[in-house]
């Protein structure tokens, strides 16, 4: 579920006496970024524009169009919260990646985002106060980070394999063949599509663990190797998530407990209790 701009203008008008507008302009970026560009998701509209954050950071040298605009599928992911990892989260993250050829070495802008659902279960301890969660519980997640970093771009896709899978009744093969041979820098993903799915194995049970277990790394980050060599971002003037759970509701004392968690730069607030 993307947040209308209806329920985005009341939990700004809520908020703004209460947390500042710092906080307010989070909320707006992340439902506004939240929504992921088409060409992302492979509908051919036009190029997407670059943030204004990027070009706030270098003013000139970027390029007009996009080097990268790709997404993945990412499953059993272990979301953290404030006392520890509080759910599971499947997602479609979407990567469009800019270029300054101005900069020594290269800098380059990219613009994540995410939109999924989380799954969290009796007995984990909630994402922002740490209660017990009373009951099983799902919802959706919205997201975008912006991350500025520098690098060497590795250049055109190359993949010296092809992979086939047939199934037969109740047999599958998988079968790897090697076509051709890569050489140079190269990227080893496709620079534009879906890149695949990557399953992280989260499980229900380091949840209940009640602090931070061990899965998979993942964060914005965990995709430029594909693409960078030696990749290192400098800054991310954005970062925020939207958690919901239901038909939120706005009270007059702010979010609705229990129905919204906003883990945001300038700061987390609400909670999701189930």
């Amino acid at each position: 579920m993307f947040i209308s701009s209806a329920a985005l203008r009341k939990v700004m008008n809520k908020l703004s006496k209460k947390r500042g507008i710092a906080v307010v302009i989070a909320i707006a970026l992340a439902a506004t970024l939240a929504i992921p560009f088409a060409l992302a998701n492979n509908t051919d509209p036009p190029t997407p524009i670059i943030p204004s954050q990027c070009t706030t950071t270098l003013p000139t040298g970027w390029s007009t169009s996009p080097i990268i605009n790709a997404k993945a599928t990412v499953k059993n992911v272990e979301d953290s919260g404030v006392v520890g990892y509080w759910a599971l989260d499947d997602f479609v993250e979407s990567f469009v990646i800019w270029q300054n050829t101005g900069t020594t070495p290269n800098t380059f802008c990219a613009l994540n985002q995410y939109s999924g659902t989380w799954a969290t279960y009796a007995g984990a301890l909630s994402p922002q106060n740490g209660v017990s969660e009373p009951s099983d519980g799902s919802g959706t997640i919205n997201g975008a980070v912006i991350k500025i970093f520098t690098g060497t771009f590795l250049g055109p896709y190359c993949s010296s394999t092809t992979t086939v899978t047939t199934t037969s009744g109740t047999l599958t093969v998988t079968k790897t063949t090697t076509n051709k041979t890569c050489t140079g820098p190269h990227s080893t993903k496709p620079l534009t599509g879906s890149i695949g799915t990557f399953n992280l194995g989260g499980t229900k049970a380091q949840i209940l663990l009640g602090t931070y277990a061990q899965q998979k790394a993942f964060s914005p980050g965990s995709f430029l190797p594909f693409y960078f060599k030696s990749p290192s971002i400098t800054n991310t003037p954005v970062w925020s998530w939207i958690y919901t759970q239901g038909n939120y509701v706005v009270y007059s004392s702010g979010l609705g407990y229990g129905s919204m968690w906003v883990n945001d730069l300038s700061g987390s607030f609400g909670d999701i209790v189930t």
